[in-house]
């Protein structure tokens, strides 16, 4: 009886380590961890529930993690100097007014940084690419979260850039670039691809370094091993609103929970 109970256990532990990777110990590289929106009373998979990021926060800041902003990234690359240990990096996809009122708060009670990646042509007016109705931070509040907020591109119309020619790709980028200089607004070179899908295409990373692009980032929920080997697919962390906190500090480990 007891071995079939030993076998049985063990059959268990088994499965839960190939469908969780439950055992794999930290991994060294750099986190980039990607959310959306922050609101005080809800959650869902784009919102993270104010109370439970500050909790994310004061783990990262108690666990000795470096929270780097992208233009020290940037630097580092540059300048081929090494990353700080345990560097992670705060990343906001679309500009929501919610980052500016409840996120904003936060960084200067900790004082850090946080990216946000702008859909340019959308600044100033609301989500209507996902059909929704959540307003979109305008230029006047993007440029007085600086110095906390820093700012790169998450193209000009959100439109999936992996579907996209070069030749679209391009006018796409074109356009971020005009309308930011058209409005004096400062960014860094870098980019977020929409949706996480980086565009697989022939000399699409040769484009992008032509039009001064130094980074761009997916998804592919993983630590990124360092020195950066891609620096046209870093991979990004995707925090849910719907991960429970045992959840965040596995992905904060390894990237994911599931192996598959």
């Amino acid at each position: 009886m007891l071995i079939v109970i030993s076998i049985l256990i063990f059959c268990l532990l088994t499965g839960l380590q190939l469908r969780y990777n439950l055992f794999t110990s930290f991994q060294k590289g750099f986190r980039v961890l990607m959310y959306h929106q922050i609101d005080p009373a809800r959650s869902d998979a784009l919102t993270v529930k104010l109370e439970d990021f500050e909790k994310q926060l004061r783990y990262l800041l108690r666990n000795h993690y470096y929270i780097i902003s992208l233009s020290d990234v940037l630097s580092c690359i540059q300048n081929g100097t090494p990353f700080p240990p345990k560097s992670v990096l705060l990343t906001f996809d679309d500009g929501y007014q919610n980052n500016y009122d409840y996120l904003l708060p936060l960084l200067k009670k900790y004082q850090i940084k946080a990216t946000i990646f702008l859909p340019v042509r959308f600044i100033g007016k609301t989500n209507v690419w996902d059909q929704g109705n959540e307003p979109i931070m305008d230029y006047d509040k993007l440029n007085a979260a600086r110095p906390h907020f820093e700012y790169a591109l998450h193209s000009f119309s959100t439109q999936n850039m992996a579907e996209m020619s070069n030749t679209q790709l391009a006018e796409d980028l074109s356009a971020c670039f005009a309308t930011l200089k058209e409005n004096k607004f400062n960014f860094l070179p870098a980019l977020a691809y929409p949706y996480g899908r980086y565009p697989k295409k022939s000399n699409f990373n040769t484009l992008l370094k032509e039009m001064d692009i130094q980074l761009a980032f997916r998804i592919g929920n993983n630590v990124n091993m360092l020195p950066l080997k891609e620096k046209y697919a870093v991979k990004r962390i995707d925090i849910k609103g719907t991960d429970s906190f045992w959840t965040f500090k596995t992905k904060l480990i390894k990237g994911r929970v599931r192996i598959f």
